[in-house]
């Protein structure tokens, strides 16, 4: 093993350690991962929406109509447009829940003031 690995190991590790453990850092680490379904199904809905090739463009708007990205818009909606609301509850959540404390009435409080 290199001496900058030993080094890394013996005095990097402990510190990162303990901060890898602090209860807030975990609560915005499982608030975002609670939330990753809605990213990726939003993420997706707007490549379809805006893919680059024109004939797709066109096959699409033949084969829904005109109108055939509103559906791919209110997905957005339901997930980009409110992902701060999305992100500030579930790490209220997660951090109400390490404590012990009631998780719902967390997030309300942190939503309502908004």
């Amino acid at each position: 093993m290199s001496k900058a690995m030993q080094l890394l190991e013996e005095k990097f590790m402990p510190v990162a350690g303990r901060i890898g453990s602090q209860r807030h850092l975990i609560a915005i680490r499982d608030g975002f991962v609670a939330i990753m379904p809605l990213i990726i199904v939003g993420s997706l809905v707007i490549l379809i929406n805006n893919f680059p090739v024109p004939a797709f463009q066109q096959l699409m708007a033949y084969l829904f109509g005109d109108t055939w990205k509103t559906v791919g818009g209110n997905v957005w909606n339901g997930s980009f447009a409110i992902m701060s609301l999305l992100v500030a509850g579930s790490i209220s959540y997660k951090l109400a829940r390490s404590y012990d404390v009631d998780g719902l009435s967390a997030v309300l409080v942190t939503i309502i003031p908004l």
